[in-house]
């Protein structure tokens, strides 16, 4: 669990209480608060997920790299 790997020292029920008493906080603002806390940390999440996908495709070959849709990608989305 990651609480016990990064939080070694700090017991379960206080890592728990810090949690239930942010959510708490956030959810008795207003939904433009709410969408601001997720507007500043979203970067902090997608910049380390984007450079763990950049350097796992060091090596990849493109030769490997086929088409999602196919050849026909009019068909995935259904006949209108």
């Amino acid at each position: 669990m990651v609480i016990t790997a990064v939080l070694k020292n700090t017991p379960l029920e206080v890592t728990v209480l810090v949690m239930l008493i942010m959510a708490a906080v956030s959810s008795r603002k207003n939904l433009t608060t709410f969408a601001y806390i997720h507007y500043f940390y979203s970067p902090l999440l997608l910049f380390p997920v984007l450079i763990i996908v950049v350097l796992s495709l060091k090596n990849a070959e493109v030769i490997n790299l086929l088409p999602i849709w196919g050849n026909n990608p009019s068909g995935m989305l259904g006949e209108f």
